[in-house]
């Protein structure tokens, strides 16, 4: 039996599909821990054990300590209890709840998959990430970016975040709109307060350009109501997974220029992928990885949040792209990630069968 842990709810883990699907093909039995911590869930399967505890993501550290307490007792009372073969660990947070049980009885028994950058910078906080990847049978990570902020290991695979059948919508070479307004997609989770009130800031009102949010979370309603005066800021909300194609489709470039903070500046988000698969020109922070990224591998532009001509080089950028040159770039980067992405398939199965 394998156990998989997650320190949050399902629907913020896209990738757990990437361990279901390879199990299921294996015809090996798993169960799920997982943290329902909006409460949103309200029956699951027997074989989910689900802590159901309402937590705010956006708190300071301290004051969700205790609840962090309260779900690594939980995950642990259902280890011992359960006695799985192998754990799949999602998210270093995860990890650190169940630092002993991982480093004393699971050792070399389970993946660690390292999907965001938190509290490196805190020597004690190092030190046991540390420990945990050098356990693991394997540690995956969802950017190149983190390894220069991870200790030296040869155990790391490159992780990526999409889904294989998002890969049916794969467009081989898009469009250029000549509509008056260039639309700009901003999609998935409403996170960070401050950045998206700095996205209707700088996009708001201004006739060249339409931003659309599309998503929810826990900042929509305050970031709707600090957009209610801009007349080309949309917000959706929720959507499906066929409003998620319409709304690609109908985009001209897809935002992802998270501001730099230690926990962004080396992330990878799913709206990189969708850019590629959906042939959409990036708007990207020149001040951290992902931008840096985009600008190297000419898929779309890059700009500091310090330039006085932000919006003025995006409208200029737009009319004089290449749409040919840059669908042939983002072919490029997609069959290098789906080829990574493979290696990293099978060493989930080297891990299960051995």
């Amino acid at each position: 039996m394998i156990g998989i842990v997650f320190i949050n709810e399902l629907k913020m883990c896209p990738y757990l599909t990437k361990y279901t699907d390879t199990l299921e093909a294996l015809s090996l039995e798993y169960e799920i821990i997982y943290w329902n911590r909006s409460e949103s869930v309200k029956s699951y399967p027997k074989t989910h054990h689900v802590l159901n505890l309402p937590s705010r993501e956006e708190r300071h550290p301290l004051v969700k300590l205790k609840d962090f307490m309260t779900f690594s007792r939980f995950a642990k009372k259902v280890i011992r209890k359960r006695n799985y073969d192998k754990l799949i660990v999602l998210t270093t947070l995860t990890g650190m709840c169940l630092y002993k049980p991982l480093t004393k009885e699971y050792n070399s028994r389970y993946i660690l998959d390292y999907r965001d950058a938190s509290y490196e910078y805190i020597t004690f906080f190092k030190y046991r990430l540390d420990k945990l990847i050098r356990n693991a049978y394997f540690t995956c990570v969802s950017s190149k970016g983190f390894l220069d902020i991870l200790p030296d290991s040869h155990r790391y695979v490159i992780a990526h975040n999409f889904k294989y059948d998002e890969l049916e919508n794969r467009v081989m070479e898009s469009y250029k709109s000549t509509e008056e307004k260039i639309k700009i997609c901003y999609i998935g989770l409403l996170r960070e307060k401050k950045y998206l009130e700095k996205l209707v800031d700088i996009f708001g009102d201004d006739p060249r350009f339409q931003l659309s949010f599309h998503g929810t979370g826990e900042w929509f309603d305050s970031t709707k109501a600090y957009a209610a005066n801009k007349e080309n800021i949309i917000f959706t909300g929720e959507f499906t997974k066929e409003d998620k194609k319409n709304y690609l489709k109908a985009a001209d470039m897809i935002c992802f220029n998270y501001v730099s903070n230690f926990n962004n500046d080396k992330l990878m988000a799913n709206k990189f992928y969708d850019a590629l698969i959906y042939k959409k020109p990036l708007i990207g922070n020149s001040d951290i990885y992902s931008g840096q990224l985009i600008e190297n591998e000419g898929l779309g532009i890059s700009i500091s949040y310090h330039s006085e001509y932000y919006l003025d080089q995006i409208y200029e950028y737009y009319q004089t792209f290449d749409i040919k040159q840059y669908a042939i770039n983002a072919e490029n980067v997609l069959n290098k990630i789906i080829e990574e992405d493979q290696d990293y398939m099978q060493k989930i199965k080297e891990f299960l069968k051995g």
